[in-house]
Formats: C-alpha cells, structure tokens, sequence
C-alpha cells in the first residue's frame, strides 16, 4: 500500500492528534517569526489545495449533472416513441382471426 494510501485510511480523531502533535513539536526549535513564517507558509499550501479541490469537485459535478441530463433526454426520447407506438397500435384495426 502506499504512503498516501495509510495518511488518507486514518481516522479522524488520529489525523487530528497527530497534526497537533506535528504542530506542538515544530514550535519548540523554531522562534517566534519562523513559527509564523512557517504557519503562513503551511497555510498557503493548505489555500492552493482547497482551491484545487474546490475547482475539481465543481468540473466533476457539471460533468455529472451534463451526463444526467443527457441521459433524462435521451429517456424522455425513448418514451416519446414508445408512446407514439402504442397510439399506433391502438389506432389500427384489429384483424378477426376466423
């Protein structure tokens, strides 16, 4: 299994302590401008991943609701022409058999 694999299988809770454990150990050797430069630093990169991900899940949603409409139109045809059958064989006149 890979790296990014295990990080996005852990639960919640252990993400969590493990991210303020991070946290709490990167303040100590660092003053207090490197600890604001850092988090700002790490900020940044957390921002341009939202972003990202925010833009992706929108694409892939339109995508989604496109192919859903697609779909719905392409049912509704189907159920035009179904109609339009059994009007036509309502309409012709039924054959004796004997």
């Amino acid at each position: 299994m890979s790296l990014s694999g295990r990080f996005f299988d852990l639960p919640a809770e252990l993400l969590t302590a493990l991210g303020t454990v991070l946290g709490f150990a990167l303040t100590f050797p660092l003053n207090y401008n490197q600890q604001n430069s850092l988090g700002n630093w790490l900020e940044l990169i957390g921002q341009i991943l939202d972003a990202n991900a925010a833009q992706g899940q929108l694409l892939q949603q339109q995508q989604q609701s496109n192919q859903q409409s697609q779909r719905l139109d392409a049912l509704e045809r189907e159920l035009t022409a179904l109609r339009q059958e059994i009007r036509q064989l309502r309409e012709r006149p039924e054959k004796d058999g004997g």
